[in-house]
């Protein structure tokens, strides 16, 4: 029974992917873009759907999205980002891989993108208290990220 309850959640989860996808091929943007942002998961960290939704609401505001997708070298992200200078880079927060250290994780975006407004979503992120460095940008939803990029 567990091993159907898998298959299944993988069945739906590439059912939403896919008309995910789909939504976003047929967004028509008839405004010039104002803004642009690059999109990107690190390394090791493969959940695409949120990533997804977030290019899709992204793009029906009329942003320009790179997207560079799920398991990203950051040694990509930083060519690319120097390369396309964003407005904005966008990334999610996991526990991909388990024990992840937060903090870490914003200090080295914060490091190596010190010359970006580099906006972080998570759900965890309600409970981080250290520091923020200037340039990142904590949000706690996708909606609340692409309300900030609006501004």
């Amino acid at each position: 029974e567990k091993r159907l309850s898998s298959e299944c959640e993988h069945l739906m989860q590439n059912i939403i992917r896919q008309k995910l996808i789909v939504a976003i091929e047929q967004q028509n943007c008839s405004n010039p873009y104002k803004k642009t942002v690059l999109v990107f998961l690190p390394e090791n960290d493969y959940y695409e759907i949120e990533l997804l939704f977030a290019q899709y609401l992204l793009k029906q505001h009329g942003i320009r999205v790179i997207y560079l997708g799920i398991n990203v070298p950051e040694k990509d992200v930083k060519q690319i980002a120097f390369n396309k200078k964003p407005d904005f880079i966008y990334t999610q927060y996991s526990d991909v891989p388990p024990n992840n250290n937060m903090y870490k994780f914003i200090e080295k975006l914060s490091q190596h993108f010190k010359n970006f407004t580099v906006i972080v979503t998570s759900a965890r992120l309600q409970f981080f208290r250290k520091n923020i460095p200037e340039n990142i940008q904590l949000k706690f939803s996708i909606p609340e990220a692409v309300n900030y990029i609006m501004q």
